[in-house]
């Protein structure tokens, strides 16, 4: 546990170096990207070479059908993306952004970032939840990224996915989904059916949570942007502060695995405040909450601006840090090998 339950805070420098601050005891150097080399026997048959694009090194599998909601009249869909190659690798299922209300798996930069993470040995599943507009009111939207945990647990073999090893990533509202999702896995009110034995059968069970500048406390938002998005999720009940405590991660921070939170200081949408509680409480009830501050930076500067310094060097690290955990669990991580 941190000193005094402090957020462990990690500040960019300048020349790619991160500086740690709140007791961090790894510090991470920006330096090549890195990726997994994937050898050994080949996966499960399900997994057809010829979706393979000619010269792609990434399995790519669009449309997969997760579930259908209120009576197929809703689909939700997911994208997978894994490096080719047998072994079996983490997952990562990843939430978008959008403010509840907009939003994709093809939308904000989605698509690269799950291409990015594939790349560097992660089995990525990418999941379009309901919008508020497609009935996507709580816990609604979250209960759905919860069963495409579920469709990735239950297709693991298919795909090659290490069960001991999934994460869930999410940016924004995304952010929010996968903070959710990971401090309720075990919480019978906010599980629903999938619509599936195979998929019922499979726990919403994540092993880290990864969020880039999300929502974490509904119950302290005060910015006029953010409370447009809190009126847009509660849909006309915002003023109810025992529900906004009720849906907001921060409440149930001790059932948190570890956490990596990426947030700019300059955030004017979802204010920086929001990770630096979400790490504080995370810490204060002894668990595992690291956040990478970035210094006068705003809202969406990862999906949303790929190819940017801030943005290459959230990706890098968002990696480093799932490979880094993932490697300390049971199962063996792939070496790193060059660009």
């Amino acid at each position: 546990m941190h000193p005094r339950g402090r957020a462990c805070i990690i500040v960019p420098e300048s020349g790619f170096g991160l500086r740690m601050h709140g007791g961090c005891l790894m510090r991470i150097l920006f330096a090549a990207l890195f990726v997994f080399a994937c050898a050994g026997a080949s996966i499960a048959q399900a997994v057809d070479p010829a979706l393979l694009a000619p010269g792609d090194d990434v399995l790519f599998v669009d449309e997969i059908v997760i579930t259908e909601r209120d009576g197929g009249a809703f689909k939700v869909t997911a994208d997978l993306y894994r490096p080719a190659g047998g072994e079996k690798l983490p997952g990562i299922v990843i939430a978008h952004g959008g403010g509840f209300v907009a939003g994709s798996k093809d939308a904000f930069g989605i698509p690269e970032v799950s291409r990015y993470f594939a790349r560097n040995g992660f089995v990525v599943l990418a999941v379009d939840y309901r919008l508020l507009q497609h009935g996507g009111l709580f816990p609604k939207n979250a209960q759905d990224v919860k069963c495409a945990i579920q469709w990735l647990r239950a297709n693991a073999d298919a795909y090659g996915v290490d069960t001991a090893r999934i994460a869930i990533q999410g940016n924004s509202a995304g952010g929010y989904m996968a903070s959710f999702a990971a401090v309720t896995q075990t919480s019978e009110e906010f599980n629903a059916s999938c619509g599936s034995p195979g998929l019922d059968a499979q726990p919403p069970a994540v092993d880290l949570v990864v969020a880039w500048y999300g929502v974490h406390d509904f119950t302290t938002m005060t910015h006029n942007l953010v409370k447009a998005m809190t009126i847009s999720y509660f849909q006309g009940i915002k003023d109810i502060p025992a529900f906004k405590k009720h849906i907001s991660p921060i409440t149930y921070a001790q059932n948190a695995p570890p956490m990596l939170l990426l947030h700019g200081t300059a955030d004017q949408l979802v204010p920086f405040d929001q990770s630096v509680r979400m790490c504080e409480a995370v810490n204060a009830a002894g668990g595992d909450c690291a956040l990478i501050e970035y210094p006068g930076v705003d809202h969406g500067f990862i999906g949303e601006r790929l190819g940017t310094d801030n943005a290459d060097n959230a990706l890098f690290v968002t990696a480093k840090w799932l490979r880094e955990r993932f490697a300390a669990m049971s199962a063996p991580v792939a070496p790193e090998a060059g660009k």
